[in-house]
């Protein structure tokens, strides 16, 4: 026997602990325990929710493959992307392709982005831009917390507000308190005062708009 299953109206496959997936359709291949799903996809780990018109899901690996755009609602955060591979061990989810992130601290727009549904990490693997507040940051690796409301920067990372252009090779900070940190061939632009500063560290004060 070939062991396939086809499957119409409100399936739901529940696989490991915490993952459930929803589809309209289903085709499943018992000898390589590949499920294709589309049609209303909804894939739930607890989490977040993966939302898709079709989704490839290993039962060995356990990855989740789509490629003709999906959604990820986690909390108060919506990532889009084109493609996508969902990691369901580790809850990471690998966003490919006009890559948006929005969220109440924060948005975002790459090409490439890790992100991880349990700690709300996002991992920056391309040149990306971020809008934080008042500020737009402009680089190519690091991560940014989005419980912590923590991040790091590197690959000569650009900073950017109302009246003032930072740009340093490693950058840390902390958005609960404003307190950052940026080292390695830093150069402070004051827009507003026509200043041109150069250093290889600088601690700074995002809030109270100070540094040393």
């Amino acid at each position: 026997s070939t062991k396939n299953l086809e499957a119409f109206g409100n399936v739901h496959i529940k696989d490991a602990d915490s993952i459930d997936i929803y589809a309209q359709h289903l085709i499943y291949e018992g000898t390589t325990k590949l499920a294709h799903f589309n049609n209303q996809v909804r894939l739930t780990d607890g989490n977040g929710t993966l939302y898709t018109n079709i989704l490839d899901y290993d039962l060995n690996s356990k990855v989740g493959t789509y490629s003709e755009g999906g959604r990820i609602e986690n909390d108060q955060t919506t990532l889009t992307s084109q493609k996508g591979y969902y990691y369901a061990d580790v809850k990471d989810i690998y966003f490919i392709g006009a890559v948006r992130m929005s969220d109440p601290e924060m948005s975002l727009a790459t090409d490439s982005l890790l992100y991880n549904t349990g700690n709300k990490v996002s991992t920056f693997i391309a040149p990306t831009t971020i809008k934080n507040g008042n500020s737009i940051i402009q680089t190519k690796e690091g991560f940014y917390d989005l419980q912590q409301r923590k991040a790091k920067f590197g690959g000569r990372t650009r900073l950017q507000d109302s009246t003032s252009v930072l740009t340093a090779n490693d950058f840390a900070f902390d958005d609960a308190t404003g307190l950052g940190e940026a080292k390695g061939n830093v150069r402070y632009v004051d827009t507003a005062q026509n200043v041109v500063l150069y250093s290889n560290r600088i601690f700074f004060n995002k809030i109270a708009k100070n540094f040393l």
